[in-house]
């Protein structure tokens, strides 16, 4: 088992830079650090154009690997620790892998069916001298918040997602949820129905299949990219308009999964909405 950070509480404003500073700097001097979570966190334009991308799931289920569908490339890692999952943007047998310096962890709550999460660095306070942490270990910077559920549709039974992220400024930059700024979704606090009255969430919601009598089964349109039922299988849409699809994922083989997604979504975003389906039956 992989041995992580456990959480600490909130820091003050101007706190002391996080521990590991030290490491990445080691990292950067020996050339082998990629660009921290530039890539994954970026937000594309607003388009209605798919990002394709597929993830491989490991033998034991418990590691999963995201690629980009255009190149094969390699783009996060991510292995199950208890209830919690974590990202890395290098591989187990890269050298800079190291599984206390996550860049990102989708958190669990105890009843397996909330999560929440939460980027390692904070876009709001690390290019701006503040900090929201004081502890290589703190929670920081929110990105998402998760709610599962089960709804009845014919005679089949959906895994159903109820998702909220931060809201984009017309620069595309995200809506800042952290300690320092206090506009966290705060979901241990509050209930999601509050939080999706708020001006800066953007509510996602489980797009509803039908009940096909003929093949008894539940079918949704996945447009030629899905070929084999799971009950992982899920398409998010927006509150706002149900047919803007945002996300698709889907099995097509044992172990591989396709991952589309699209603006609003970061591609950490969707990657960690895809892994939270796998304690879906």
């Amino acid at each position: 088992m992989v041995q992580t950070m456990s959480s600490m509480s909130f820091p003050e404003l101007l706190s002391p830079k996080s521990a590991r500073s030290a490491d990445v700097v080691d990292i950067l001097e020996r050339g082998l650090a990629k660009e921290y979570s530039v890539d994954v966190l970026s937000v594309s334009a607003r388009s209605k154009r798919m990002r394709y991308c597929y993830v491989v799931r490991s033998a034991d289920r418990q590691q999963f690997t995201l690629y980009l569908e255009e190149d094969d490339s390699f783009q996060l890692y991510a292995w199950v620790d208890g209830l919690d999952i974590y990202f890395s943007q290098y591989l187990p047998t890269d050298e800079a892998f190291d599984p206390n310096n996550f860049c990102a962890v989708l958190r669990a709550h105890p009843n397996r069916r909330q999560y929440t999460l939460f980027n390692r660095e904070c876009e709001g306070c690390d290019t701006r001298y503040y900090s929201c942490s004081s502890s290589p270990t703190t929670d920081r910077q929110e990105l998402a918040h998760l709610v599962h559920s089960v709804k009845q549709i014919g005679d089949g039974v959906l895994n159903y997602m109820d998702v909220i992220i931060p809201a984009l400024n017309d620069d595309n930059s995200r809506v800042c949820w952290c300690p320092r700024t206090q506009q966290s979704s705060l979901p241990r606090q509050r209930t999601l129905s509050q939080d999706k009255q708020r001006e800066d969430v953007v509510h996602l919601k489980s797009k509803l299949p039908s009940w096909n009598e003929k093949l008894e089964t539940l079918v949704l349109d996945f447009k030629g990219r899905v070929s084999q039922s799971s009950a992982k299988n899920f398409q998010l849409s927006l509150d706002s308009n149900k047919d803007v699809v945002v996300i698709q994922f889907g099995k097509i083989a044992e172990d591989t999964f396709v991952l589309d997604y699209r603006y609003p979504l970061c591609m950490l975003q969707a990657f960690a909405f895809a892994m939270s389906t796998f304690t879906w039956t």
